[in-house]
């Protein structure tokens, strides 16, 4: 006999590449469409969206301080727009534009706000409307492979029959 009979030989599949590992989708495995849903519920919820979320809540909180600040620059120069016998018409008008001036900006950085700490708080909600889904998702497809696992090749044959013979 020759040494050449006696050697296995195997140079890999055509187009293989070393180290390069496949997806169950390239190999040919079929997704349902439950693992397609929970993959883009997971993407919603990442780290980044996570971080997102307390930025903006950082960011309201910082509007909403603001906002407490010209409250009392504010009330300093509503006190002093009233004309009394140490402040002239004038100057009290002059008091009465720039307290209206700080009230109006103190308005806008509090609706900003609370309106930046509705949208962080909507998006907790929906994070958990998400996580929730993800887990029902997981527990559905458990049960159907439990009972897809569970038939045997027997009750699969009898399946068969019963579905050629009602046809």
């Amino acid at each position: 006999m020759n040494d050449y009979e006696l050697v296995l030989v195997h140079h890999g599949v055509l187009g293989m590449k070393w180290g390069i590992r496949r997806t169950p989708q390239q190999l040919g495995h079929k997704i349902t469409k439950l693992t397609k849903q929970n993959q883009k519920l997971e993407k919603k919820i990442s780290v980044k969206g996570e971080m997102a979320r307390q930025d903006r809540i950082r960011k309201a909180d910082k509007l909403l301080s603001m906002s407490a600040k010209l409250d009392k620059k504010s009330l300093k120069y509503l006190k002093r727009s009233t004309p009394s016998l140490f402040v002239s018409k004038e100057k009290a008008y002059k008091n009465y534009v720039k307290w209206n001036k700080i009230e109006r900006k103190s308005q806008r950085l509090r609706a900003k706000g609370m309106d930046m700490r509705s949208r962080a708080s909507s998006y907790i909600a929906k994070q958990n409307y998400y996580k929730l889904k993800i887990e029902n998702n997981k527990k559905l497809m458990d049960t159907y492979n439990k009972t897809i696992s569970a038939l045997d090749k027997g009750a699969i044959k009898q399946g068969k029959l019963f579905m050629q013979y009602v046809d």
